[in-house]
């Protein structure tokens, strides 16, 4: 892929390997042979339950270390943000899994339009349609590790941010997922305006960050995650006395430094692109000398690359896969020792919430997305309502890139929706399973996007619902929260106003929604009061200045909340400030 520069130190790289670690490759193509003669003779299931013994330890980290990158390594460890073997929760699991000839590897990938891929735009992106970085990375790991079988499910979704992530989406992790990549440093921290929205932990993106995180491990508690922080590679132009000065884009301009805080919370490392790349992305003479490429060969824009460069982001992830797996091989896959000291006793291993807001918010949610949320909402009222699949990504072959919801127009519009905002059948109340029309309502879409995984715990994890009602009993109030399109696939001069309320069973005040800018994807929320039949109503009237009146609802849920957390000072001072820069719906929880 890359010219001289790269080409040169891969081969390089190669004689290297040859003249002075002659025993290694020997060591690892014996190994090669051992692990497929294992995978022919030994049974599946057997296979699939066997632990790998040091001897397969030690030749599967010899043998990811002979598989090459063709971005010269000081690119790649620059974004290299690791931790040692003893603070990385999970990988462990994860390399012996790798290490045993005949597993399947889970892999779940979360982020936005440059995790989704499959990128629809002129020349350019021809050759960017067949996928994204996940691919290339995943290719590597397959490459490292041949003897092991690889899943991916990509739940990724263009212009999406972590909020309805947090909220919805991170119930698509099977329970018995491998490893997680959540990237989410970018879309939605920064406003049209130039607001930093991620620059607190008091503010919501990343409050949901780490919300992610937290439910991403109750549900899947073995797997291993990884952060992916994205960067805008934008120049800005502004007036210095008389002349016109371009800089680059801010270095902090992303939620970068408070995710990869968050992440090493819970013993995750971060590839960070921004590291990697901020040097060569705006000065092409060295990214010429140093890669062979430019800009313009990388990214076509200020954030999506072109098919070269997703190959080139592909291996950046991987690199700080290849680093986190060899600490761990080295010292044989051994538990680690450090996360106990951070966790709290909370029954699930997890230390204490960073973000206030986080902690207010920590329990699981109720939530219907997508395909799961046609049962839930009927169309009354005036004007037009329907059940559709919106026409926008249509070519990206992952379920969760394509929006469904209903899509209203005319003044007068209505969509009722029935929830149980108290929760009860989703916490294993028996009586109210029966009553609630909601629950399992998951569609065989929605289905194939988890691969069976469902919403809910099983009726048989009884552990899963103890928790859940545990929870339910400390997080006692309720936040409604809708979800919506809006920015690029609904623009200012069709959307409509819409106002949120509650009609029966329960109590709520109204949210008025307008048209917000920032991503796709746009929730609001207000607090409610618990019900097992409340009824919602999303009502739309013609925006006075622009008579736009379209609207499309995607989604509903309901968050568990409390405000009986114990708020430091600090902490308290923050949320004040954000609650002074007034009403943010829906970038901030009421």
């Amino acid at each position: 892929m890359f010219a001289a520069a790269a080409a040169a130190e891969a081969t390089a790289a190669a004689a290297t390997v040859t003249a002075t670690n002659t025993a290694e490759v020997d060591l690892i193509q014996r190994s090669a042979r051992h692990v497929l003669g294992a995978q022919n003779k030994a049974p599946a299931r057997q296979l699939h339950q066997a632990e790998p013994s040091a001897e397969d330890m030690q030749q599967a980290l010899l043998r990811m270390r002979a598989v090459p990158f063709n971005t010269p390594r000081p690119v790649l460890a620059l974004g290299y943000k690791g931790l040692e073997a003893d603070a990385l929760r999970n990988w462990h699991l994860l390399a012996r899994k790798l290490a045993t000839p005949g597993a399947t590897v889970t892999v779940v990938a979360f982020g936005g339009s440059l995790t989704a891929g499959y990128i629809d735009k002129p020349e350019a992106w021809k050759r960017a349609m067949d996928g994204s970085w996940v691919e290339p990375m995943v290719a590597w790991m397959k490459a490292a590790f041949p003897a092991v079988s690889f899943r991916l499910i990509n739940a990724a979704r263009g212009a999406s941010e972590v909020t309805v992530a947090a909220t919805c989406w991170y119930q698509y992790v099977p329970q018995d997922a491998d490893l997680v990549l959540v990237e989410y440093s970018l879309n939605g921290c920064l406003e049209a305006t130039g607001q930093p929205m991620c620059s607190s932990t008091a503010m919501v993106r990343v409050a949901a960050y780490e919300s992610f995180y937290r439910r991403v491990l109750r549900r899947a508690p073995r797997t291993a995650l990884m952060s992916v922080a994205t960067f805008s590679f934008n120049s800005d132009t502004y007036r210095q006395g008389l002349a016109s000065v371009e800089a680059p884009n801010a270095f902090a301009a992303t939620g970068e430094e408070l995710h990869t805080m968050i992440a090493r919370r819970y013993g995750a490392p971060t590839a960070s692109l921004r590291d990697s790349l901020y040097g060569l992305m705006y000065n092409d003479a060295v990214a010429k000398q140093l890669l062979g490429e430019t800009r313009a060969t990388i990214i076509t824009d200020n954030v999506h690359p072109t098919a070269d460069g997703f190959i080139m982001f592909g291996e950046i992830m991987a690199y700080t896969v290849r680093q986190s797996l060899a600490a761990v091989m080295a010292s044989g896959a051994e538990a680690p020792g450090a996360l106990g000291a951070a966790a709290a006793a909370d029954g699930s291993g997890l230390p204490l919430p960073v973000s206030p807001v986080a902690a207010q918010q920590d329990a699981d949610t109720w939530c219907r997305e997508g395909s799961s949320f046609k049962p839930v909402a009927s169309c009354t009222g005036r004007g037009s309502c329907r059940w559709e699949t919106l026409p926008w990504h249509l070519d990206c072959p992952h379920d969760n890139c394509h929006m469904r919801g209903y899509l209203m127009k005319g003044s007068g519009a209505v969509l009722s929706i029935s929830v149980d905002t108290s929760l009860a059948a989703a916490a294993g109340d028996a009586a109210a399973e029966d009553n609630d029309s909601t629950t399992g309502t998951m569609d065989s879409a929605a289905a194939t996007l988890a691969s069976a995984a469902g919403l809910l715990p099983a009726a048989s994890d009884s552990s899963a619902r103890d928790r859940s009602r545990a929870a339910l009993q400390q997080f006692d109030r309720r936040y409604l929260a809708v979800t919506y399109v809006q920015g690029s696939s609904n623009p200012a001069e069709t959307m409509a106003v819409a106002t949120v309320a509650c009609v029966s069973g329960c109590r709520c005040k109204p949210v008025q929604i307008e048209w917000r800018k920032t991503t796709n994807t746009g929730m609001a929320a207000t607090e409610v009061s618990a019900h097992p039949r409340c009824v919602v109503s999303v009502t739309i009237q013609a925006n006075a200045t622009t008579g736009g009146d379209d609207f499309a609802v995607t989604g509903v849920a309901v968050v568990p909340f409390t405000k009986k957390v114990t708020i430091n000072r600090i902490d308290g001072r923050h949320m004040a400030a954000v609650r002074a820069e007034g009403d943010q719906l829906p970038f901030s929880w009421p």
